[in-house]
């Protein structure tokens, strides 16, 4: 008797159901934001560059279809002037693009002299266009922070949840309580051949956290301010050998908190890019008057024996 109960319930729910058409479903007509013409800027800038690059372009309309080079921007000025010392570089156009870093393309070049760039000093950077209204934006500069201890290289360090075998480097962070920093970690080496490359590098610790590009590690001294931390770095032990392979380089950089939250916007970006069921992501941006990001960074490089 349940069972004859329960199948009618369920033939009537259903015939309720198809009967009821589109009486569940709600359509809202929402305008797109209204397009804005601006200017897009991008570069990264390490105090050890004696080249550095900037893409200049335009932004387009969320339905506007096309490649990345027809958005590039003709006719653009850019300076960069030093404000303790009112010392001005000017960039010039590069053709055909040319990357001068891992990721990043860039269509305008700027040679940089010996020590223009030091941590803690200020910069304005202005860049203008005919069509569009100039951005000025003054940024300070990182102030390198050399306060990796006790890095210690491990080549065989267990295995990864893929079976794989791993090596490793444990190091600590001496970190400043008077700063908020934020740091980022790339490990590198050079083989015999001349080949380079930075290793695909991972950390179980929840303040290791990965950003644009992937193979870095970014941290925050958020959850360890002017305390000692202990981090340790896994990588695929087959990548490297001490016995042939030249040394391992622990590149320690600081970041600005812009460069920061840029790397983690980007990386977001790249994991929600052509996934329809997620929210697009908007990119961090530190520049006035148009759309983009400076990156200032300061490094020390660790020779691990």
């Amino acid at each position: 008797m349940k069972n004859i109960l329960f199948i009618s319930m369920a033939l009537l729910t259903l015939f309720f159901l198809n009967n009821c058409g589109d009486s569940f479903a709600t359509i809202v007509e929402i305008d797109p934001p209204e397009f804005e013409p601006q200017m897009t800027i991008s570069s990264f800038i390490n105090d050890q560059d004696s080249l550095t690059g900037f893409f200049v372009g335009k932004n387009r309309d969320i339905l506007e279809a096309g490649e990345f080079e027809d958005y590039d921007l003709d006719d653009v000025s850019i300076t960069v002037t030093k404000e303790a010392s009112s010392e001005v570089l000017t960039g010039a156009p590069v053709d055909p693009f040319v990357n001068f870093a891992f990721a990043f393309t860039y269509n305008y070049a700027l040679e940089i002299p010996d020590q223009f760039f030091a941590g803690g000093e200020n910069y304005t950077f202005e860049v203008s266009h005919p069509d569009y209204n100039s951005s000025v934006t003054t940024l300070q500069f990182p102030i390198v922070k050399d306060n990796l201890r006790d890095i210690v290289y491990n080549q065989n360090d267990g295995v990864d949840i893929d079976g794989d075998d791993n090596s490793s480097v444990r190091f600590e962070i001496v970190d400043d309580p008077l700063t908020e920093d934020y740091y980022e970690l790339e490990l590198f080496s050079e083989d015999l051949n001349g080949n380079f490359g930075s290793f695909w590098i991972e950390t179980t610790d929840p303040s290791g956290i990965k950003g644009y590009p992937y193979d870095n590690l970014l941290f925050s001294d958020q959850s360890f301010n002017g305390e000692t931390k202990s981090i340790k770095v896994k990588f695929d032990r087959w990548l490297y050998n001490p016995d042939v392979d030249e040394p391992l380089k622990v590149i320690w950089r600081t970041l600005t908190k812009d460069a920061y939250g840029y790397s983690l916007s980007g990386r977001r970006y790249n994991d929600t890019d052509g996934t329809p069921f997620l929210s697009p992501v908007q990119l961090h941006s530190n520049v006035n008057d148009a759309l983009g990001n400076i990156s200032l960074k300061t490094e020390v490089v660790y020779l691990v024996e």
